[in-house]
């Protein structure tokens, strides 16, 4: 409190006040450091530091560890990350039947119908969902984006185009208030609307639907002219719960599978 507030008990208010920066702006540069090596712990602090920094402070941050930094996971999302419907319950609390050997053999053998017929992400994560291990599948969305025109514009409408504008203004206002110099804001958009992708047989057989957002940082930096220079690094980020429940069914070359 002395180091902020002053030593006088009866006039606190007269001292300037010192920011936090000095401490936590090392500490985040050590963690940054870390990179990919940093573990979860170590990953969680340099969000949280990442957010409580001062834009000036971040900018600094962003520029002498920008890799590490997307390398320690800091576009990972913070929205809660629930899939767009119930799914068939939890892994691993009922065991197998017949039935369920008998269903496994027949969807492996969809997984190969899958793979003959273009169908790459769908046979893949079919394959993954019979292996039973309940892990998480990393999904590989710059595939997802390129293949499918319409969730492209679903991200760049409802995502990017909705919110840069907002993004752009805040960054310059903080820009000035540093007295131009370099700035770093942290944005992200919430989950939104799903995508169905209902047009595309390999994804919508890979995912159905799903949530997604954006991650990422806006700079302010000094231009030629001394004027802000605004850019935008973001991260597109999706997730679903794989479930094949009650009603669904696939049909991939000539193989018809519906749960009942």
């Amino acid at each position: 409190m002395r180091a902020s507030h002053g030593a006088d008990p009866y006039n606190a208010g007269h001292a300037d006040y010192i920011s936090l920066d000095q401490d936590q702006l090392p500490r985040a540069m050590k963690l940054a450091a870390l990179g990919e090596d940093a573990k979860s712990a170590q990953q969680a602090e340099l969000r949280r530091l990442w957010q409580s920094l001062s834009p000036d402070a971040r900018a600094q941050l962003w520029t002498a560890h920008k890799d590490d930094l997307l390398a320690a996971g800091l576009f990972n999302p913070s929205v809660k990350q629930v899939a767009p419907d119930r799914g068939s319950g939890k892994h691993g609390v009922q065991e197998p039947g017949w039935g369920d050997w008998w269903t496994h053999m027949k969807l492996g053998g969809l997984v190969d119908g899958a793979d003959m017929t273009g169908l790459t992400d769908a046979s893949r994560h079919m394959e993954r969902y019979l292996s039973n291990s309940g892990d998480p599948m990393k999904l590989p969305v710059d595939k997802m984006l390129t293949d499918n025109k319409g969730f492209q514009a679903h991200m760049d409408n409802n995502h990017l185009l909705a919110y840069q504008k907002a993004w752009r203004e805040q960054a310059i206002a903080e820009f000035e208030k540093n007295g131009g110099r370099p700035v770093a804001i942290p944005v992200e958009t919430p989950s939104g609307a799903d995508y169905y992708f209902t047009s595309d047989p390999n994804w919508y057989y890979a995912v159905g639907a799903a949530r997604s957002n954006v991650t990422g940082v806006v700079t302010a930096v000094p231009g030629a002219d001394g004027k802000p220079v605004v850019g935008l690094e973001y991260q597109v980020n999706v997730w679903d719960r794989y479930n094949w429940d009650q009603g669904k069914g696939v049909n991939v070359r000539g193989g018809v599978h519906t749960r009942r």
